[in-house]
């Protein structure tokens, strides 16, 4: 069901700061208590190297094992793809 409050162009999720060093906060606009919400990180050649299923709205993620470069992130709902944004380590 979707939030009537959101703007029609409103990003689903967003991630701050970005670029980021250690700790990322991921905002989930939509959120939905009933829907299995999963947000994959993936390096530039398509590895997967960070898995985590998000719990609430909001979600500190602790990123500072990976190596500093561009990745993307990509929120899954119930297995689809919802939306995907790029991520800077520092």
């Amino acid at each position: 069901m979707k939030n009537p409050l959101l703007l029609p162009d409103a990003p689903i999720f967003t991630m701050r700061p970005n670029p980021v060093g250690e700790q990322v906060l991921v905002v989930v606009a939509d959120w939905q208590e009933d829907v299995v919400t999963v947000m994959l990180v993936t390096d530039l050649a398509g590895r997967q190297v960070f898995t985590q299923t998000l719990t609430s709205s909001l979600t500190n993620l602790n990123i500072g094992n990976l190596p500093s470069g561009l990745y993307l992130v990509r929120l899954t709902r119930n297995g689809k793809s919802i939306a995907t944004q790029k991520l800077v380590k520092y």
